[in-house]
């Protein structure tokens, strides 16, 4: 669970950034306005707070295990949620209140992918790429 104000000085572009970055480590095969898809089934521990696979790997950037997270959150703070689907799960944001504090959980739905061998990120609305690369 992150506060949804939690680094307020992150902004679209370092989401995108944050997500091109890490389907660019794990394989990028494809990408379009709405679509992001790399090799592989992202790891369900990605998900989790300070989880990195990247740690001791120094061909990758990132190793603190909170990029993903903080991207997927800021999409949900500017009212663009995104979806990643891999294998038969899709995860995604939700919005909690506790307490009168907003609150995101990253959650999981079992779901049927149709890219069985793929990470894919879902964009709700239309990203541009010009200023990741």
């Amino acid at each position: 669970m992150l506060h949804i104000d939690y680094c307020p000085d992150w902004t679209l572009a370092d989401a995108r950034r944050e997500l091109m970055q890490n389907a660019l480590d794990a394989g990028l095969i494809a990408h379009t306005s709405h679509r992001l898809v790399s090799k592989g089934h992202i790891d369900p521990r990605s998900f989790i707070l300070g989880y990195s696979s990247k740690r001791t790997d120094s061909s990758k950037l990132g190793q603190f295990g909170e990029g993903l997270k903080l991207a997927m959150l800021v999409f949900e703070r500017e009212a663009q949620p995104i979806n990643i689907y891999a294998a038969d799960k899709r995860y995604t944001t939700e919005r909690v209140e506790v307490k009168g504090e907003t609150t995101i959980d990253i959650v999981a739905y079992d779901c049927p992918s149709d890219d069985q061998d793929n990470t894919v990120i879902v964009f709700s609305q239309a990203q541009d790429w010009s200023s990741t690369y």
